[in-house]
Order: C-alpha cells, then sequence, then structure tokens
C-alpha cells in the first residue's frame, strides 16, 4: 500500500509518542472465566492475549492508553498499578487509563469470588496476577521511554449487520452501534506507530465449551490489520459491552467465525486509516470524577427462588422440545441473570458484602488527544448510554470505553430494559439511575475539556 503523503515540516506538531506491548496469556492450567456457571481451566493458547501501551505527550501533559486482551481489571488492581507507574515515571497516576476487550477466553481477574463459584472449584489465580501487575508496570515505563515525534489522526468506518456481524443483545433490529472509531499514531516517515481501534460488542463468539486461551475476534481485528502494517501496534477498546453481542449474527461459535467479525472490522479500521488526516491540535487534558451508584431494589429471597425454578423449568422444557438455540440461550441467561439477584439478596439478608460491591465509587475518565476525546467508564454500559455520551460531547470524535479502570457492580442498564427483567438487569446491583449519572458525568468532563484553554 503507497505511504500517505505528509506535509511534515509545513504543519508542524508537539505531539511525541511511544508504544510498547507484552503477551499476558495465561500458562496452561490458569482458569479462563466468562460463564460463571463453568470452571475452565485453559489447555492451551489458540492465539495469544496481549497488553499494548501508547503513551502521549504535548510538551506539558502525558497520558498513558493501556488496552489488554483480558475480561477485566479489579479497581484495588488499577490503582495499584497506577500509583507504581507515577513512582517509575513522571506519568500522574490519574492519567493512565486501563481497559480491557472483555474477552470470555481469558484468564480470571477477579480476587474476590462469590461462594457459589468456589464450590464449583474456582479459586484466585493469585500468581497469575501478581506477576501481571509487574509486567503492566513495566509496559508504561517501557513505552514512556520511547517518546518521538509523532502525528495524531481520527476517523469513523461502520462495520454492522450488513457484513453480517453486530448488533443488539436482544433483538436482531435493536438499538446497537456499527461504529468504528479509529485513532491513528504516524511516524515521520508516513509509517503506522500504533492504532487505537473501539468496536461495541461483546468478545463471546467462543463460548463455554472452549478451553482454548483466546482473545476472540479481537484477534481477527489485530491480523488484518498487521497483514498490511507490520510492526504497527494494534490498540481495541471495548465500547458498549452492555447489550451488544454477535448472538443473532455469528453463524457458529468457531474460531473461524471470531476471525470473519474481526476481519470485518479490522478492514474498515484500515479503510478509515487510509483516508485520515493528521491532527494539529495538540493538547492534551486529563479529567475524572467518582460517581456514587444507585443501587437496584432486591425483590424477597423467597421471591428469587421461585422465579429461578419457574426458568428451570421453561429452560427443561425447550430442550424437551428441541427449540431455537437463540430461545433456549435467552432462557439460560434471564434464569443466570435472576440467580445473581437471588445471590445479592441472600448476602444482604445475611448482612455480607457482595464481592462487586468493593468496584464503588465508579471512575469516569476523560482524556482530551487534540480534537479528540477518550471517555473511560468503569463497567459494562448499555449502547443506549453511550450513544447518548457521543452525541453530546462537544469534541468532534469521542470514543466511550467501558471497563476501564474498573468493573463496577454488574452492567448499567437503561430504563426500558431493567423493567423489561432482561438477564443484565439480573445480573447487576445498579439501578438504572447509575447509568444517567455516569453519562451526565461524562458530559460534564468532556465540555470541561473542550474548553479549557
Amino acid at each position: 500500500m503507497k505511504k500517505p503523503q505528509l506535509d511534515w515540516e509545513d504543519t508542524g506538531s508537539s505531539w511525541r509518542a511511544g508504544v510498547a506491548q507484552i503477551d499476558v496469556s495465561p500458562p496452561v492450567g490458569v482458569q479462563i472465566v466468562g460463564y460463571p456457571t463453568v470452571i475452565r481451566p485453559n489447555t492451551g493458547v489458540h492465539d495469544p492475549l496481549y497488553a499494548d501501551c501508547l503513551v502521549l505527550a504535548d510538551g506539558s501533559t502525558k497520558v498513558a492508553l493501556l488496552t489488554a486482551d483480558l475480561v477485566y481489571f479489579e479497581k484495588e488492581f488499577v490503582a495499584r498499578v497506577r500509583e507504581a507507574v507515577a513512582a517509575a515515571t513522571d506519568i500522574p497516576a490519574g492519567h493512565l487509563l486501563m481497559s480491557c476487550s472483555h474477552t470470555h477466553a481469558g484468564p480470571r481477574m477477579g480476587t474476590r469470588l462469590f461462594d457459589d463459584e468456589v464450590a464449583r472449584g474456582g479459586r484466585v489465580e493469585h500468581e497469575y496476577l501478581q506477576e501481571l501487575e509487574r509486567r503492566l508496570v513495566d509496559l508504561v515505563v517501557v513505552a514512556a521511554s520511547k517518546l518521538h515525534e509523532v502525528r495524531i489522526g481520527f476517523g469513523r468506518g461502520m462495520a454492522g449487520s450488513e457484513l453480517g456481524i453486530g448488533g443488539n443483545r436482544h433483538d436482531p433490529h435493536g438499538l446497537a452501534d456499527p461504529a468504528v472509531r479509529v485513532m491513528g499514531v504516524r511516524e515521520p516517515g508516513g509509517d503506522w506507530l500504533a492504532t487505537l481501534v473501539k468496536y461495541s460488542l461483546h468478545p463471546t463468539i467462543l463460548q463455554m465449551d472452549n478451553t482454548l486461551v483466546s482473545a476472540d475476534y479481537p484477534f481477527g481485528i489485530r491480523q488484518a490489520l498487521l497483514a498490511r502494517h507490520p510492526g504497527m501496534t494494534v490498540l481495541f477498546s471495548q465500547g458498549a459491552t452492555g447489550d451488544q453481542s454477535s448472538r443473532f449474527f455469528r453463524t457458529d461459535q468457531s474460531f473461524t467465525e471470531a476471525e470473519r467479525f474481526g476481519a470485518a472490522i479490522g478492514n474498515e479500521a484500515d479503510r478509515v486509516l487510509a483516508a485520515m488526516p493528521h491532527d494539529a491540535n495538540a493538547r492534551l487534558g486529563v479529567r475524572s470524577v467518582q460517581v456514587e451508584p444507585v443501587w437496584k431494589e432486591l425483590p424477597p429471597v423467597e421471591e428469587l427462588e421461585a422465579r429461578v425454578q419457574a426458568y428451570w423449568q421453561q429452560l427443561r422444557e425447550l430442550e424437551a422440545k428441541d427449540a431455537p438455540y437463540v430461545e433456549r440461550q435467552t432462557c439460560y441467561l434471564n434464569r443466570l441473570g435472576t440467580e445473581y439477584t437471588l445471590t445479592f439478596a441472600r448476602l444482604n439478608a445475611e448482612g455480607r458484602e457482595s464481592p462487586w460491591a468493593y468496584e464503588v465509587p465508579i471512575e469516569v475518565q476523560a482524556i482530551r488527544i487534540g480534537d479528540g476525546c477518550v471517555v473511560g467508564v468503569a463497567g459494562e454500559m448499555f449502547v443506549a448510554y453511550t450513544l447518548d455520551i457521543e452525541a453530546r460531547s462537544l469534541f468532534e470524535h469521542t470514543f466511550v470505553v467501558s471497563l476501564a479502570n474498573g468493573i463496577s457492580p454488574g452492567y448499567m442498564v437503561d430504563r426500558e430494559s431493567a423493567e423489561k427483567g432482561l438477564f443484565e438487569a439480573g445480573a447487576s446491583m445498579l439501578a438504572p439511575e447509575t447509568g444517567e449519572r455516569v453519562g451526565a458525568a461524562a458530559e460534564r468532563l468532556c465540555r470541561e475539556l473542550y474548553q479549557e484553554t
């Protein structure tokens, strides 16, 4: 591919950047997570998991974006990494954003497990987590040591149902976000140093029968981009994981299908890169706020137990008549969500805290990068919230990144979905007002950064 022509000397820039990458694949035997009813020690690596870091500087401010092919980071884990990075570099702790792709074929990251997980054989992978923490700090340090002059640009493409990928987890015609948001970082000679791709879709093409470590479809994104740009660092950030899934669009649950999804997104990201202008507005800024959640009301334990039994009966009936997969999966998930609520209710009745209670308050972080803004939200937001944040942002390019700097106590469900009693509403401790508070906080941070002189 012909390299883009740059008027480097004419435009000037004070952008500097450095990148680094490590393989964070776990050793054989480390449990992989994503499907809480199944304990899965991994039997090997299908495709490596990577953590990538991009450090940016504008002459007076430095920020670091760290992405990883992992299910999530706990809030306390992020705090320790930030503190260590701040001690080892001149990057302030609050200037590091850490986000995960949310692959459901990656290592267990939690240090606080539910009782039923432990009863099934779930365990905390202490050794892996301790080593990972140390290596992520080193990753940022290395990236920060490689700063050099670059150009930065932003662009947006689309890859959704028209390509047989995407969309809404509960309705194939429901609200979705097929946008492929791209930030490109280019060397003086025209080669791409790094790209950040943001897409909204649960990495759950691979299901609970899989025991091989995999990044799921983000692996295909990386493959597609590196085939055209060898040596480029590819960062992937997850958008609205809450209600975005491949359920109605995947043809099967294979590695081949995961790669097909990834290739479609990666090819579109490459098309965006090819037409991307650079951003001459070399200005960085960071704001963050801690948002207190609104807890949902918990029904009585007896009522929830009856609901769970009703779902079990419905599931047996669906299996007996060999109902379509989508019907059986929907029933399975609705039961699972109700079981989560039952667990919360039982813990509450016993005066005990849920393992997720330690994920509050919920952090919202906004990082201005020239004419763009990356908004990091701890937790899994529904698409209605992420689209609203982007629409209200004054920035031309706004990337709303979920599972950033923590996980929050469950999904941030919108009001309509909560009223319908969907799976995610059950598998959450949060009322819809939480997502509204987070959205308002994100809008305020974007506005403050945009208005800064």
